[in-house]
């Protein structure tokens, strides 16, 4: 009866072992040199980031920050549709003025659906932001303001999508 107990014990006793003497051997190394590899300095400096316990709001200067022109922008002197203006509509615009479902007909979720307007007409006029509906909208000029439900724009934002109509609205 005391072999019976050994042998499990024993086995148990080889596979650890095993397991250990796979584990410490070193990896072989390898065959072929890695396809390119480029060598990072190392750093001169450690910097300690703090681990943010929770998901934190965006402060109102990180919101602008995120919101000013892209470096396309301050190249051609016009906001550029795709890396500033539509990213705005996104993210104040979209709810309700996106898909077939869009109110008042207006769609802001593609350029050639911003630049034809809604059932009323254009709501933008490329050249002549003081004449299009949807500069007089977001500024509070004509009401409702929009957006409707949210926050309204900011100035810096206003400003880029004044630019853009101003600069004649182009598809860049």
């Amino acid at each position: 009866m005391r072999k019976t107990k050994f042998f499990p014990l024993l086995l148990l006793v080889v596979f650890v072992l095993a397991a250990c003497a796979q584990a410490a051997t070193p990896a072989p190394p390898p065959t072929s040199p890695p396809a390119e590899t480029t060598e990072v300095p190392a750093p001169t400096e450690t910097v300690e980031a703090a681990q943010p316990t929770e998901m934190e709001a965006p402060t109102p200067t990180e919101v602008v920050e995120a919101t000013l022109p892209s470096e396309e922008t301050t190249s051609t002197g016009a906001p550029s549709y795709t890396a500033d203006v539509q990213p705005i509509f996104a993210q104040y615009c979209f709810a309700c003025h996106s898909g077939e479902g869009a109110r008042k007909g207006v769609r802001l979720d593609g350029y050639e659906y911003a630049i034809a307007g809604g059932g009323s007409g254009p709501v933008i006029i490329p050249g002549d932001p003081a004449g299009s509906e949807l500069i007089k909208r977001i500024t509070g000029e004509t009401g409702p303001t929009m957006p409707l439900n949210g926050s309204p724009l900011v100035d810096q934002e206003i400003q880029i999508i004044t630019s853009w109509i101003a600069a004649g609205a182009p598809d860049n």
